[in-house]
């Protein structure tokens, strides 16, 4: 008799074991899935949670994007091939960019002029140059109209311009005043000297 109750209690172990095994293959209670359906679930409901708080913290600051015009950096470097324009954006130069290689380019952010004040680029000269602008249509570029538009066309492709035209002009011994662009994004500034081994002229944010 006790012989014969553990032939039994074996062989419902391996009744189990074989059941067990059967579910998993078919997957009868689709166990993966309903485990996958719960973290989807959830994972659904914490983003929806970050996005609603960052809907409204943009909301409670509308101004959290536009730049601190009392801080804006400019930095001037050599241009050479692939080199970015703006200051914050990867956009490249994608056509000519031989025309721009060794040319001092004036770096800012691209929408630097945004914001309740606005502001000058003042450029002391003490040798004579030449700049060039970068001109995108959406803008006014109002002050490019005693300037000289140059053959060559070069290719910015922007998020909300496409600058191909490029103006240029001569400036003597003195100090001026450079309109950073817009009001769709700032214009690309160029310079060239005859020569490079010093500096012929100054800028800053005015």
């Amino acid at each position: 008799m006790i012989k014969n109750k553990r032939l039994i209690f074996l062989i419902l172990i391996l009744f189990s074991f074989i059941i067990g095994f059967f579910f998993d293959r078919v997957e009868i209670f689709q166990y993966k899935r309903l485990i996958s359906l719960k973290d989807f679930i959830l994972k659904k409901n914490f983003y929806s949670e970050v996005n609603n708080e960052f809907r409204d913290l943009r909301f409670k600051y509308p101004n959290y994007n536009d730049p601190n015009l009392d801080i804006i950096e400019i930095i001037l470097e050599r241009y050479k091939y692939g080199t970015n324009i703006f200051i914050d954006r990867n956009y490249r130069n994608n056509l000519n960019d031989e025309f721009l290689n060794g040319l001092f380019i004036v770096k800012l952010p691209v929408h630097s002029f945004k914001g309740p004040k606005s502001y000058k680029i003042k450029l002391e000269v003490y040798e004579s140059i030449k700049v060039y602008r970068a001109l995108c249509k959406k803008n006014k570029n109002n002050y490019s109209n005693n300037w000289k538009l140059e053959k060559q066309e070069i290719l910015i492709i922007g998020g909300r311009c496409i600058y191909k035209k490029i103006v240029s002009k001569k400036f003597d011994k003195g100090v001026y005043y450079l309109d950073p662009g817009g009001p769709i994004a700032v214009d690309p500034i160029f310079i060239e000297q005859n020569d490079y081994k010093n500096l012929h002229f100054e800028l800053q944010k005015y």
